[in-house]
């Protein structure tokens, strides 16, 4: 018994020590590559070096590599950029840069740099408001199929800016993006089926919405909503609420 303790021990012990060798190999080869002017490369790099996968965090030198490989017009290198910039990690925070970064990538077609855009017009931030402006980005980067996009779209549509106010159009918007998990758009989904925007009013439905966005990480507004709805609930309705929640759920998961 302890032979074979030890030689479970011992082969544990080699798993661990070949994954720090072939993270330290993956490395050592995009580093190669990356000062060969790969943009690729570069952005593997970049993105070792912001989430310290392999080696010690160091969010200036993902900057650095994610500048390079940006300024060869590579578009996830462009909106990761626009990310660290945004966000003051590795590099002093400017709004504008940031936007800047993003509109490059944006024009390129990046969807998520396309979302970004768009709550950069939303918010004003390091420049003007305009909602009008903010649509037509969350639009191309729903278009797309970008999650985010959908539902800030959709928002748009339930709050009419930049697109005439439209909740039936909102909750279309919301349908796509609840399908691919986007836990924000579960909670205005359960909101929209629990005030009667834009679907007929269901509370049973708006529950089962409510619980898969607390499920899925929305820990702001779907909570106190769904505690609240469940004072109201008979218990058969709870239990047409949770079978449903898992028949939505497995649905998504099959997406």
């Amino acid at each position: 018994m302890k032979k074979f303790t030890i030689l479970i021990c011992c082969a544990a012990l080699l798993i661990v020590l070949w994954g720090k060798k072939s993270a330290t190999e993956e490395r050592d080869q995009l580093e190669t590559k990356a000062a060969q002017g790969d943009a690729h490369a570069q952005v593997s790099l970049g993105a070792i070096y912001e989430t310290g996968r392999g080696v010690p965090k160091d969010e200036a030198k993902a900057v650095e590599w994610y500048q390079k490989a940006a300024l060869q017009g590579d578009p996830t290198a462009q909106d990761k950029l626009g990310d660290m910039i945004s966000d003051g990690r590795g590099t002093p925070k400017d709004d504008a840069k940031a936007f800047e970064w993003y509109q490059k990538a944006a024009l390129l077609g990046n969807a998520r740099a396309q979302n970004k855009l768009g709550d950069i017009y939303t918010e004003g931030r390091g420049i003007l408001k305009d909602y009008a402006k903010a649509a037509d980005w969350y639009q191309k980067a729903a278009l797309q199929g970008d999650a985010a996009g959908q539902r800030n779209f959709g928002l748009m549509y339930v709050l009419g800016r930049g697109v005439p106010k439209d909740e039936a159009k909102a909750v279309e918007w919301f349908q796509k993006a609840v399908l691919q998990g986007d836990a924000t758009a579960q909670y205005c989904l359960g909101s929209a089926y629990a005030n009667g925007k834009g679907v007929p009013k269901d509370i049973v439905r708006a529950y089962a919405w409510f619980s898969l966005a607390v499920a899925n990480g929305e820990n702001q507004f779907a909570p106190p909503r769904k505690a609240k709805m469940e004072q109201s609930l008979t218990s058969e309705q709870k239990a047409e609420a949770q079978k449903l929640s898992a028949e939505l759920s497995e649905k998504i998961q099959k997406k």
